[in-house]
């Protein structure tokens, strides 16, 4: 059976009557030309498809709420990579760049690594640095072992399977804050390395130089008076020595 083509109305700017047409008319059709008003002005006068144009606009107006949809799905999954449990990391490294203890390391190209494998860890190249974070709904070791021995303790009929244990761990409030604070503590650690260009040292922390210690210190100090409200960081947890070197660092007037 023989099937016809979608007509549209091809209008004349000038509003001379208009003509049915293709939706897709060839350049050189009579449909796309208003005769009259061509050869009154010695010029070709278009005419318009007023249903071909608001269709144009239409799939334009759809192309751009899907490139928006598309980056702003993008921004989401950034931000939900970049956050601990609410918190972006990206807003922290600003903040904590414009501390006067770690100005040297504002604006220096870092990464976040984020995985269920992870350790609270990072490390500092000369001109970059990076921080491993443990996925938000990811227990740690030590949690972790808390829930397979809770799971063992379980009747056998009822527990199930040790990975659906540990799948339905929820952080505490405590935990969430807690992770937050060790995530700020490992940034401005790193940040303290590329600040002062010193390392821990290469046998032992005994070994490390006390001129990042007192950076680390100073750090910490100025985060906790300015930023305490937001998250506060655990100097002793999170520093730079323990033990003999650390009351080495307290004492030192380096």
């Amino acid at each position: 059976m023989a099937t016809t083509s979608k007509k549209v109305r091809w209008e004349c700017p000038n509003g001379c009557s208009g003509v049915l047409g293709s939706t897709r008319p060839r350049r050189d059709d009579v449909c796309r030309y208003c005769l009259d008003c061509s050869g009154k002005a010695g010029r070709l006068v278009e005419r318009r498809a007023p249903a071909l144009e608001r269709r144009r606009e239409a799939k334009s107006a759809a192309r751009v709420r899907r490139v928006a949809s598309a980056k702003d799905t993008i921004d989401r999954r950034e931000t939900a990579r970049h956050s601990v449990h609410g918190l972006d990391l990206r807003e922290v490294v600003r903040m904590a760049g414009r501390l006067p203890a770690l100005k040297g390391a504002a604006g220096v190209p870092w990464e976040l690594w984020r995985g269920k494998q992870w350790v609270r860890s990072g490390h500092a190249y000369g001109n970059s640095w990076f921080v491993r974070i443990i996925d938000d709904d990811t227990p740690d070791a030590k949690t972790r072992q808390e829930i397979l021995v809770a799971w063992q303790r379980e009747p056998e009929e009822l527990r199930g399977k040790q990975s659906d244990a540990v799948a339905r761990w929820r952080p505490t409030e405590d935990e969430k804050r807690a992770r937050q604070s060790k995530a700020v503590g490992v940034i401005l650690h790193e940040m303290a390395h590329i600040a002062t260009g010193k390392r821990h040292g290469y046998k032992a922390r005994k070994d490390g130089a006390l001129k990042f210690g007192r950076c680390c210190q100073r750090a910490f100090a100025q985060w906790n008076d300015r930023h305490a409200d937001l998250v506060e960081v655990n100097e002793k947890e999170e520093g730079a020595y323990r033990g003999r070197r650390s009351r080495e660092l307290r004492s030192s007037g380096e």
